[in-house]
């Protein structure tokens, strides 16, 4: 049984959009792969979402993300992609563009030394 802590939801608006990017520059964007997954219970979802019905009277809706889809955030890019394509360089969660990047730049680093 999922307890309500571990819940993990995307929010959408009426048109049908996700809501995307970080807290200092929210969007909304068809694409799921883009969509913020929030953590119900520790990021007061349920709450936000009433005070923002209320300040603005932009109505948003919880959407459940299934607990079978398995999603990690590219620290880099944030984009959302499936957990056996992200790779973990030590210290961040990547997807394939960021990680090649990465490394490319780490190798380069390390020949600029030699």
């Amino acid at each position: 049984m999922i307890e309500l802590d571990d819940i993990k939801v995307r929010i959408r608006d009426t048109a049908g959009r996700y809501l995307a990017g970080d807290s200092v520059h929210p969007w909304f964007s068809t694409e799921l792969s883009q969509a913020r997954v929030f953590d119900y219970e520790l990021d007061h979802v349920e709450a936000t979402l009433a005070l923002i019905a209320k300040a603005e009277g932009r109505v948003l809706e919880i959407v459940p993300v299934d607990p079978k889809e398995v999603l990690e955030r590219c620290d880099c890019c944030q984009k959302m992609i499936a957990a056996v394509m992200a790779f973990f360089d030590g210290e961040s969660f990547l997807c394939c563009g960021c990680y090649h990047h990465s490394a490319t730049q780490h190798h380069r680093a390390s020949e600029s030394h030699v």
